[in-house]
């Protein structure tokens, strides 16, 4: 009897001990292993709302658009709907030869001689008539040399283009007379008629077609 109370009391006992002491050497079960985990990330999130803010970069494109600002949008559709009719400008001869040197001389002359409305409305009443204006006459004598020169050539493939380009120039240029743009149109008609095509004016005013329709074409 005494003896098994002494195995009690000391089994008590050693369970009292290991309580105690044996603790401290457990190893951590997968709950407390979570624990740990989530102290761990709370600290790091921590410490990260800490940290200063990166200073955010600034695209290169971004940049360059700050330090060129765009071109405003009016002044650059002016630019672009801004055009100077190039066939109407006078050349300089010396990239030309042959034939179509000398077709640009006297094209040269032609726009030397046309007058513009401009030129015309500074004239007094009485010769500001297309039948009396010297401006006028000069310029259907030169249209009449450079039609004679085209007509000369048919089969020189450069003076039939540039004469081509510049009477359909001439006929939409705004600046000239109607009577000189009516004259132009209707030498480009000719010039289509010649080769065996023709040539879409149903483009242009009516008021501007009055000598293809007089002639009927």
């Amino acid at each position: 009897m005494k003896r098994n109370l002494f195995i009690v009391v000391f089994i008590f006992f050693a369970s009292v001990v290991f309580y105690k002491f044996g603790r401290r050497y457990e190893v951590p079960t997968p709950h407390d292993s979570s624990n740990h985990n989530k102290i761990s990330k709370n600290t790091e999130h921590q410490h990260k709302e800490k940290a200063p803010p990166k200073a955010e970069a600034t695209p290169l494109n971004k940049q360059t658009q700050e330090n060129h600002p765009k071109e405003n949008s009016k002044e650059t559709k002016a630019k672009i709907t801004q055009k100077t009719p190039i066939s109407l400008t006078p050349v300089n001869l010396s990239q030309y030869k042959g034939e179509l040197k000398e077709l640009m001389e006297i094209k040269n002359d032609v726009l030397a001689a046309i007058p513009k409305k401009e030129d015309l409305s500074k004239l007094n009443e009485k010769t500001a008539h297309v039948g009396l204006s010297p401006q006028m006459i000069k310029a259907g004598q030169e249209l009449g040399r450079f039609k004679s020169y085209t007509l000369r050539y048919p089969d020189q493939s450069e003076v039939q283009k540039e004469a081509q380009s510049f009477y359909e120039q001439c006929a939409s240029y705004n600046e000239y007379p109607n009577s000189i743009r009516s004259l132009c149109l209707y030498n480009r008609v000719v010039l289509a008629k010649n080769k065996g095509e023709s040539f879409d004016t149903s483009s242009y005013p009516e008021q501007i077609k009055k000598v293809v329709h007089r002639k009927g074409m």
